[in-house]
């Protein structure tokens, strides 16, 4: 199977971007330094079971560790981040701030304002005005550049 060429490289680079060895991968999963070692080297191909495992252990999909798909983010995460999107556009009208569909959907697609009002939205109910403002301030300054 093609995809399983990629097992090894990802699997490799996951882990030590997540800095931890070898055995401590093992221990998390249940299974020998060894095995990991030699998934990693591509001289063993792991079990379904040992495929979740890892992927569950490094919050990441199978697809991405299997290199069917170039997405990291489960379909979890990424039906979560739908749902924040969604908040926020609620959290734009609810507000009653003036803003186009066309500015909405900018504020949508700007990873840097995505991330602004991902925090806004942890506020609770008596943070709305504070939320107002900063995101009228936000647009107030795309506005502003966009001219």
């Amino acid at each position: 199977m093609k995809a399983l060429t990629k097992l090894p490289t990802r699997l490799s680079k996951i882990r030590k971007e997540k800095k931890i060895s070898q055995k401590e991968l093992a221990d998390k999963i249940g299974i020998t330094s060894a095995a990991v070692g030699q998934y990693e080297r591509g001289e063993r191909k792991p079990s379904l079971e040992i495929l979740i495992g890892l992927a569950q252990h490094f919050n990441i999909s199978i697809s991405y560790l299997l290199g069917l798909s170039d997405e990291e983010r489960t379909t979890e995460q990424i039906k979560k981040e739908i749902n924040k999107s969604n908040e926020i556009e609620k959290l734009i009208l609810n507000n009653n701030i003036d803003f186009t569909r066309e500015e909405i959907r900018y504020i949508l697609t700007n990873e840097n304002i995505i991330q602004l009002l991902k925090l806004c939205i942890e506020f609770d109910e008596k943070e709305n005005e504070k939320i107002k403002n900063i995101v009228e301030e936000v647009m107030s300054l795309l506005k502003n550049n966009n001219r």
